[in-house]
């Protein structure tokens, strides 16, 4: 049976190295199991157990923006003709209080938006500490095409994409784009709906989960679970 990179063997030996796309992980037996040594020093997760609730609630917005700057993938919902959902991961931009999306000339996605352009999306980290975060940002969107399907000379497409490119790729992202400059394209734009998301990050509840009373930690702290995004 093959085995998924980066998967736990509680099986073989007191030590062993697990090897993920860009991460390599340390495994290390100990009396109470294993425990994950992240090579990523001064994480801010990196002292916490992964039930650790100390830090669960919104995202402020300085950690918002952080968080879409990362190599996220973006879970877009559309709805098809029959009204039924169809959900496709895509690369994203976040630019101008916006999430910007390049779709290839024959993307079913982009025909069901200019249908219909109410969306939904779904950015998430699925690390827990102390590995990541588990953060989450959510949002019902309006998208509009904004130009295509076009070939890159000309077109806005083009600068979105070489971002993105470079962000997910890194340095060699952009040349590989321009092999397929000739390949049109689409410019989507989607816009928050009351320019609003809504963020979560860490393993605790929301209060709103909670009956009155039943978690007095959580009703004493501040509201919240929105980010504002409109007009600042």
């Amino acid at each position: 049976m093959s085995r998924s990179l980066g998967a736990i063997d509680h099986e073989r030996g007191d030590e062993h190295i697990c090897l993920s796309r860009q991460v390599k992980t340390i495994l290390a037996r100990r009396g109470d199991g294993y425990r994950v040594r992240s090579p990523m020093e001064g994480s801010a997760y990196e002292d916490r157990k992964w039930y650790d609730a100390s830090v669960s609630g919104p995202l402020t917005g300085a950690q918002f923006e952080e968080f879409l700057a990362g190599t996220w993938l973006a879970k877009l919902a559309v709805l098809k003709p029959g009204g039924w959902p169809y959900v496709v991961p895509l690369w994203y931009q976040w630019e101008d209080k916006a999430l910007w999306l390049v779709g290839r000339k024959r993307s079913e996605w982009v025909q069901d938006l200019l249908r219909d352009p109410r969306c939904a999306v779904c950015i998430e980290e699925k690390d827990i500490p102390p590995d990541g975060g588990n953060r989450k940002v959510i949002a019902q969107c309006t998208a509009e095409v904004v130009e295509g399907p076009v070939v890159a000379e000309g077109s806005h497409w083009v600068e979105v994409g070489n971002r993105m490119a470079l962000r997910y790729v890194g340095s060699e992202g952009p040349d590989a784009l321009s092999r397929s400059y000739s390949w049109e394209r689409y410019l989507v734009k989607l816009v928050p709906r009351d320019g609003k998301f809504t963020t979560f990050q860490g393993v605790d509840w929301h209060r709103r989960y909670f009956d009155p009373g039943q978690r007095p930690d959580l009703e004493a702290a501040a509201p919240g679970g929105d980010t504002q995004v409109g007009s600042s």
